[in-house]
Formats: C-alpha cells, structure tokens, sequence
C-alpha cells in the first residue's frame, strides 16, 4: 500500500523530471536554432534507460556497494523507479538530486538565453 508521502514524493519526482526535461529541449533548440533539442534530450533519456536496463546484464545484480555504483548512482531512471520502492529516504534523497539537476538545467538556459540575441536572429521579422 502507497503512503500519502510516497504519493506526493512521486508526483514531486516526475514533475522536476519533466521540468528538467523540457528545459532541457528548451535549450538545446535555442542553441541549435532546430527542433534538434528535442532528439538531443530524448536521446540522452534513452540512453540513460538503456543505460539502467543494462547494467545487470553488464555487472550483475544492483549493488551499491561495487566499484560500478557510481553508474547507478547518477542515474535519473534509478531515482525514478528502483529507489522510489526501498525506503522513503531514498524518497527525499530522489528529490535533492532532482533539485540539483533542475538548479543546473535552469542556470545552463539562463547562460543561453543571455547570450543569445533573439530579436537579430527573429527570422519571422525578416519576411
């Protein structure tokens, strides 16, 4: 049975998860001038997917404890599926570490969107 924590926590995690992820497509087609930040973001997703569903296949069974954890550790998928069932720590600790990534995903548009020049480069002015 879900707790009504596990359940907020949840809703918490796959909502920064999103807001990373839209940022980040944000910010790879203000850098590209395409729609090719949504293949970029959607690829690196994939590969961290393929990445976690690897892994046991690769070095056995999910141990923290090995000199592999670092790859498990810095996993989104990880912190969205595997540690969201051992413990509600882990629910907090999945939180932090989406916290920072979104704090770095939103600095990294602010440093864009600084330095892009968006009225020169408005190519429906130009028509």
């Amino acid at each position: 049975k879900i707790t009504v924590f596990e359940f907020f926590s949840y809703i918490i995690l796959v909502s920064l998860f999103v807001y990373i992820t839209t940022i980040a497509i944000n910010s790879f087609a203000i850098l590209t001038e395409s729609g090719l930040g949504f293949v970029i973001s959607e690829a690196v997703i994939m590969f961290t997917m393929v990445c976690f569903c690897a892994y046991k296949d690769l070095f056995g069974e999910y141990d923290t404890t090995d000199i592999h954890s670092w790859f498990l550790k810095v996993n989104p998928f990880r912190h969205l599926i595997f540690l969201f069932k051992i413990s509600p720590i882990n629910h907090i600790k999945s939180m932090i570490y989406f916290l920072i990534i979104a704090f770095m995903v939103t600095t990294f548009m602010v440093v864009v969107i600084r330095k892009h020049e968006f009225i020169s480069n408005n190519q429906e002015l130009d028509k």
